[in-house]
């Protein structure tokens, strides 16, 4: 099962935030979007998941068109983490999770069972009966990415999990354990597609990272393959060193 996105293009005012983009989110790989502030990352993640539709292109999910699915039936193969979350809401914490269940018909048990398990693997077990309302932006965070991946927990055929900027408001130690579950996911056959500005996170955990700048691809491949001095360079404009890190065989970026 795959996302393919080919010759696609948006506007909005007349202004390109994409432009011609070739790309294909794979089930069984983590893919990471990386680039500077304004180069159709975000964009890019709303077209796959059909929240925006390409004026010219097209994007289609198993060779049908992304835009021909009801909002029902991406719902139960397709789960999303925005950027922004609002809610206002004085939700409990397990209950904002069950909110990705509702596309489901696994019924209230089952749904309990799996929010729990969630709970369990984030280690937010502790904060289920919390107002959301009063939660850090951190804690609300992972319990967004929580919600995220209720919704295709256990769903019966290949699906994807939609990341923008996760690990925006968390710290070392959560941002790495959020990037391990979406890794997790997967390998147990989900297409993750990541939006992330963190080039060291992207080498470490991607199968295979895109590098974005002004609505276009400058190149996509393996860490070693996009990671480079000479296009992390040209696409930030700041010194960058690129080595091998020592613990392990994947790409250290260094920035002055």
């Amino acid at each position: 099962m795959q996302i393919r996105v080919c010759d696609a293009s948006v506007h909005i005012r007349n202004k390109p935030l994409l432009d011609g983009i070739n790309l294909e989110v794979v089930s069984g790989e983590l893919l990471v979007a990386i680039g500077p502030n304004g180069a159709g990352k975000s964009t890019l993640l709303k077209v796959i998941s059909g929240e925006v539709e390409v004026d010219k292109g097209w994007a289609r999910l198993d060779e049908t068109p992304i835009s021909s699915y009801s909002l029902k039936d991406l719902s139960v193969m397709l789960a999303v983490l925005p950027q922004h979350t609002e809610l206002h809401f004085s939700f409990e914490v397990q209950q904002v999770i069950a909110l990705g269940r509702i596309p489901h018909a696994s019924g209230n048990r089952r749904n309990a069972e799996i929010v729990n398990e969630i709970m369990k693997l984030l280690e937010i077990l502790h904060l289920a009966r919390r107002d959301y309302t009063t939660l850090s932006g951190g804690e609300m965070q992972r319990v967004q990415f929580a919600r995220a991946l209720s919704q295709i927990w256990d769903i019966s055929g290949p699906g994807f999990l939609l990341l923008d900027e996760p690990t925006s408001s968390l710290d070392l130690s959560h941002q790495h354990a959020v990037l391990r579950v979406a890794k997790d996911m997967s390998r147990k056959g989900i297409g993750v597609f990541v939006v992330l500005h963190d080039m060291n996170l992207a080498a470490r955990y991607a199968d295979r990272i895109v590098l974005m700048h002004a609505g276009r691809i400058v190149q996509q491949g393996s860490a070693e393959e996009v990671l480079t001095e000479q296009n992390l360079q040209e696409v930030f404009g700041v010194n960058i060193r690129v080595l091998t890190h020592p613990e392990g065989d994947h790409p250290l970026v260094i920035s002055w």
